[in-house]
C-alpha cells in the first residue's frame, strides 16, 4: 500500500534538518541544512528490499534525486545513495499500526496523509549540503586555530625579546645594585617555595621575611607591609625590583649585609 501511495502521489512534506558540527567540543555549532517544505516529485522507481522489511522510493525532485526509505525497523541506505551522495529521508511506518486501528475503513487515505502530507514521522538520513557545511566549518575552525597559534607564537617572540631587553638592562647597572636585587628577589622566591602566601616587606631596606615578623630581621625597622608572594610579584621579579629602585634603596639603608644574615 505504501508503494502505491508513492506511485500515485505527486508531492510530500519534508522535515527540518539540523546538524551539530564538532559535537561535545568548545566550538560546537548547530547548523540548519534544510527546512521543512512541501515538494513535488516524480517517481523513478519504488521497490522493496529482499527481506521485505523496508520500501525504497527513488524520486525526482526538480532536477535532483531524492531517496525515501519507508520502514518499520532500522533504515538501510541503498548503496546507490551512498555512491551518488543522494539525499535520503526515512519514514517511520510504526504510525501505520495506530492508523489502521483508528481508520480501518479509510486507512489508505489516512496513511497517505501521514506519509506525504506531514513530516511528523520523517527524518533526514543524509543531505549532500551537510558535507559542504561540515567542510566549511572545519576549514574555518582550522583557520581560527592557526590564527590563535600565530598570536601565541608572536606573543612568545615578544616576551622573549622583552626578557632579553630586561636582561641587558640588568647587566648595565652596577654589580653591587645587581647583587642586592638578586638577594632581595631570592627572599621572595624562597618564601613562596616554603609555602608562605604573604611576606612582611620592609619599607626601609626592602627585604622580605615571614609575614608574622614584627620588625625587619636585617635592619631592625618596624616599617613592614604585608604583600602577597604569588606569581604577580615573582614574574620578572628582578626587573621589577630594578624599575622600582629597590636595589638602590636597599643599599642606601643597608650598605653591607652581615655574614650571619
Amino acid at each position: 500500500m505504501v508503494g502505491r501511495i508513492f506511485r500515485e502521489g505527486a508531492s510530500l512534506v519534508t522535515t527540518d534538518y539540523q546538524i551539530v558540527l564538532n559535537p561535545g567540543e568548545w566550538d560546537a555549532e548547530e547548523r540548519q541544512v534544510t527546512e521543512s517544505r512541501q515538494i513535488s516529485y516524480e517517481v523513478v522507481s519504488v521497490r522493496e528490499n529482499a527481506a521485505e522489511t523496508q520500501l525504497y522510493a527513488d524520486l525526482k525532485v526538480a532536477n535532483a534525486s531524492l531517496g525515501v526509505i519507508a520502514t518499520f525497523g532500522v533504515a538501510e541506505i541503498p548503496q546507490e545513495c551512498k555512491s551518488e551522495r543522494k539525499p535520503v529521508i526515512e519514514m517511520n511506518l510504526v504510525i501505520a499500526h495506530l492508523l489502521y486501528q483508528q481508520h480501518k475503513q479509510g486507512f489508505r487515505q489516512a496513511l497517505q496523509e501521514k506519509l506525504l502530507g506531514s513530516a511528523e514521522h520523517n527524518r533526514w538520513l543524509y543531505h549532500p549540503r551537510e558535507t559542504s557545511m561540515r567542510k566549511a566549518f572545519m576549514d574555518h575552525r582550522e583557520a581560527e586555530l592557526r590564527k590563535i597559534e600565530e598570536k601565541r607564537l608572536a606573543s612568545d617572540r615578544e616576551y622573549a625579546a622583552q626578557q632579553e631587553q630586561r636582561r641587558k638592562e640588568l647587566e648595565t647597572v652596577p654589580s653591587s645594585e645587581r647583587e642586592r636585587i638578586d638577594w632581595l628577589a631570592k627572599q621572595w622566591e624562597e618564601l613562596a617555595l616554603e609555602g608562605h602566601s604573604h611576606a612582611a616587606h620592609c619599607q626601609n631596606c626592602m627585604a622580605a621575611q615571614a609575614d608574622d615578623a614584627h620588625c625587619c630581621r636585617y635592619c631592625g625597622s618596624d616599617a613592614l607591609e604585608t604583600r602577597p608572594t604569588g606569581k604577580g610579584i615573582l614574574l620578572d621579579i628582578r626587573y621589577k625590583f630594578l624599575c622600582w629602585g629597590y636595589g638602590v634603596k636597599s643599599l642606601k639603608a643597608m650598605p653591607t649585609i652581615g655574614a650571619d644574615q
